[in-house]
Parts: structure tokens; C-alpha cells; sequence
């Protein structure tokens, strides 16, 4: 399940019950999380994976897709069935060619939610279409 914080900016999901009100929450800010976004602007779509930092990367968008400025709004897209659609993600933080795969843009992006300031947050149970 989807857990946002109070600003309803996506903060992780739900990876493993703990007791009965307590769970643990992989962050997006995880290098083995994914999540799949598109830019509230230009709709770049890829996959947000995070780095084990404050930051991630937007992973598979290619080198020849235009579009996606620094500042710009991120969003889920619903495809991954873990998190329903529209929810903020973060916003673009730094756009450059990746020298590494020269076939794909290298994309940072600052989350919304801050750790340090994380203290109450909302577990979504069920998409707003209620399926989930």
C-alpha cells in the first residue's frame, strides 16, 4: 500500500507487517524501489528509483526525448499497480546526457517529502476508484 505524508506527497509503500498498527515502509528514496512517473508538464514518463540518498534518478527515458525542465512536477502513473495515479512525487532536479548509456537522459530528482520532518503519515489502502 501507498503511504504518503501530510502534504499527501508520496513518501514509500508498505513492505512488511511489524504488529498490528505497525508496518515497515520502503522509501522511494530506496535503490531498490521503482516507481513509475510522468512529469506533470511535458509527460516524460520513466521509472523513479531512488539512490539510498535526499535524491533519485529517473531511470529509461531516452536520449532522444525532449522535453522535462528542472523544477518540473513529478506524478505517479498508476502503471507499476502499487501506487494509484496522481500523486507528487518530486520534481525535477537536474537533466544531462548519460555518459555511461549514452541511449538514455540522466534525470535527478529531489522528492517532495522531507525526512527529517516525516512524522505523521497516511497509509492509502485502497485506489480512489476502489480497486486495490
Amino acid at each position: 500500500m501507498a503511504v504518503c505524508d501530510r502534504f499527501g506527497n508520496l513518501v514509500g509503500r508498505t513492505i512488511e507487517p511489524v504488529s498490528l498498527k505497525e508496518t515497515m515502509v520502503q522509501l522511494i528514496t530506496d535503490k531498490e524501489s521503482s516507481v513509475s512517473v510522468v512529469s506533470a508538464v511535458d509527460l516524460l514518463t520513466g521509472s523513479l528509483t531512488g539512490r539510498s540518498a535526499a535524491v533519485c534518478e529517473l531511470r529509461y527515458v531516452l536520449a532522444s526525448v525532449t522535453g522535462g525542465k528542472v523544477g518540473e512536477d513529478l506524478l505517479t502513473t498508476g502503471y507499476d499497480k502499487i501506487y494509484p495515479p496522481g500523486l507528487r512525487v518530486g520534481a525535477i532536479s537536474g537533466l544531462q546526457t548519460d555518459e555511461a548509456s549514452p541511449l538514455f537522459r540522466k534525470i535527478t530528482v529531489r522528492p517532495h517529502f522531507q525526512f527529517n520532518t516525516l512524522d505523521i503519515v497516511a497509509v492509502l489502502s485502497k485506489s480512489p476508484g476502489g480497486a486495490g
